[in-house]
């Protein structure tokens, strides 16, 4: 992020002043937290750790003059839909500038500072738990509401680079300052190797980029112009608004000229606008598959499992006890064999996951079974999601994937192929993995699937090696696509 600096002012002076100089110290020790009622009281911007685990969206709000509140409060709302929000620690006045103003709570930190025209806001010593972190935020002006967006980029090919490995998963967020659709001062995160590339911050930005955008369809791709400022690095992509799709997203492809050769990749915003399936799992709690389920459990006329001691799941059954509904477990550490819904406390991410016995999904599988509702034909259909494993134990197990048109004959697809190490590693928790736009049909020999038809895709595991107990395996965030 582009550091701008603001002024600051000095501490008081000795009390043996005059009458005047006490005046101009009071003012001067109140700027240090203020802001200029009049010009803007709200700012809202996008939230990422430097290791593009977390995302979230922001908002900080000053109080108004008739305000009961006299402090001023920042909120983050994580991808996954969780909300935390942070107090200033110091009241506000109405002054010349901000320096330094810490926001706070027992989760997270961050300290902002912002100019006497209520410009150029910068926010810095950003921490989550323990990781470092990156805010972006943008002013409300001329009654605008900046829209933030979340997401994600990923290569495609990335060669030999050794930080962009092809499939991993880093941050690209996007704020639109002048509001929903309005792109001509588009401000970006992009994060790589624990540093941001992304345009600067600012309503003003001397770099701002601009983007594809209108209010129904996603248009022909307009280039993002100087992204990072890094020769070479190119963003193509449109907007696609919320008014015809009940959501508002990005998506594109982008392109880096690098000294390992040209780099290529896409880049997508975490909500659903883009996906003909998404699955985050962030509302199940373990408590099984029904057909018509209740709040926390999955519907069985999309998921079915085979391979637990005491039980086997078809559509549209129900297993609401035993070992496909072994409840919520936080950080793993189980024993019992089934499966859970894990959550890891350091996030309060939820995913679907599950614990392997001698005679629970040794082999067994997790399978979805998606339609095309489209109301045409289908000739491409892409499968993206992310694998967390707990490698609490001295076995090794897999998780493969394998698709079929028919329910029966079910082709593997190697590429995806995961496998727990044998050596364990106590105390290292749960780890993520990412498949990115893993071709369905492409591995059915590029079939086409007619409106109505099914596709089903499984994920089974199995042990490897080793011996005794089994590593936790767990399933997030499956997205099925056509682009």
């Amino acid at each position: 992020m582009k550091k701008i600096l603001v002024p600051f002012f000095a501490a008081l002076l000795l009390s043996s002043c005059s009458e005047d100089q006490i005046a101009v110290e009071n003012q001067e020790a109140n700027a240090k937290a203020s802001l200029p009622e009049a010009i803007v009281t709200n700012y809202s911007g996008v939230f990422t750790t430097m290791d593009s685990e977390t995302r979230a969206t922001v908002s900080i709000e000053f109080p108004s003059v008739n305000s009961i509140n006299t402090v001023a409060k920042a909120t983050l709302t994580l991808s996954n839909g969780k909300e935390y929000t942070l107090t200033a620690e110091e009241t506000v006045d109405t002054g010349s500038a901000i320096e330094n103003l810490h926001f706070y709570n027992d989760k997270m930190s961050f300290d902002f500072s912002v100019d006497s025209a209520g410009d150029n806001p910068v926010v810095t010593n950003a921490l989550f738990g323990e990781k470092e972190s990156d805010i972006l935020v943008v002013a409300h002006k001329g009654g605008s509401v900046p829209l933030s967006l979340t997401g994600t980029y990923v290569c495609v090919d990335c060669g030999t680079h050794p930080t962009l490995g092809t499939g991993v998963t880093q941050t690209f967020n996007v704020v639109f300052p002048d509001g929903y659709g309005n792109a001509t001062n588009l401000t970006t995160q992009i994060l790589l190797g624990g540093n941001n590339y992304g345009s600067p911050t600012g309503n003003e930005a001397k770099e701002a980029q601009s983007f594809a955008t209108n209010s129904g369809t996603v248009l022909n791709t307009a280039k993002l112009d100087g992204a990072g400022s890094v020769p070479g690095l190119n963003w193509e992509g449109a907007y696609r608004a919320a008014s015809a799709f009940g959501c508002e997203g990005v998506t594109g492809t982008w392109s880096f000229d690098s000294a390992f050769g040209m780099l290529t990749g896409t880049f997508q915003s975490d909500n659903d606008c883009f996906f003909r399936v998404a699955e985050g799992f962030q509302a199940i709690d373990g408590s099984g598959f029904a057909p018509n389920p209740t709040a926390g459990q999955l519907d069985s006329d999309f998921f079915r499992y085979d391979g637990a001691s005491d039980s086997t799941l078809a559509y549209g059954g129900t297993a609401t006890s035993g070992d496909g509904a072994r409840g919520l477990d936080v950080d793993g550490g189980v024993g019992t064999g089934g499966i859970y819904a894990f959550e890891l406390s350091a996030t309060s991410n939820r995913f679907l996951g599950i614990q392997p016995g001698g005679s629970d999904f040794t082999p067994g599988f997790i399978e979805y079974r998606y339609q095309n509702t489209s109301g045409g034909v289908e000739d491409q259909l892409f499968v993206s999601y992310t694998i967390w494993s707990n490698n609490d134990q001295a076995r090794s197990n897999s998780l493969t994937l394998s698709v079929s048109a028919d329910g029966v004959s079910y082709t593997d697809i190697p590429a995806a192929d995961f496998a727990t190490v044998e050596a364990a590693a106590a105390g290292e928790g749960f780890i993520s993995e990412n498949r990115s736009g893993i071709s369905l049909l492409g591995a059915l020999g590029g079939i086409t699937l007619a409106n109505g038809d099914y596709l089903y895709i499984r994920w089974s595991t199995d042990d490897i090696s080793g011996s005794g107990s089994r590593d936790e395996i767990g399933i997030d965030s499956i997205t099925i696509d056509n682009d």
